[in-house]
């Protein structure tokens, strides 16, 4: 019975050992999943505020791009308008060259015509 009652202390004691290193273990095993997880969700915290950084700069950007694509607009609108203001202004000048021209052009011809008809007729031929 002795020899009973050692080998099941003995036996106890064992798996006693053997329960505390399996806890033992298995909290040294949380531990590092909580370190690991800890690193990982500081990094992951890390690139999170990287990426908002960076998405205010390229809103900041989108900003800038929005100013400039109205500046640019309104130049262009008012490029339009100087080059229509010219193209009017060429318009009426040649409008009024040619209604201050055309008597002239007319008297022209007709001193031609006029001229052409005193021409002697044998001028072409004595050559």
């Amino acid at each position: 019975m002795r020899m009973l009652a050692e080998s099941t202390h003995a036996a106890t004691e064992t798996i006693k050992r053997s329960a505390e290193s399996t806890a033992k273990s298995a909290a040294d095993a949380l531990e590092s999943a909580r370190v690991i997880l800890g690193g990982q969700a500081k990094a992951i915290e890390a690139s999170l505020s990287q990426v908002s950084e960076m998405l205010k700069r390229m809103d900041e950007q989108g900003d800038h791009l929005d100013t400039i694509d109205e500046k640019l607009g309104n130049a262009f609108d008012q490029f339009n308008r100087q080059v229509a203001s010219a193209v009017e202004g060429m318009r009426s000048h040649v409008t009024e060259l040619q209604q201050s021209l055309m008597p002239a052009v007319d008297t022209l011809r007709e001193v031609v015509e006029q001229a052409q008809l005193f021409m002697p007729q044998s001028v072409g031929r004595g050559r």
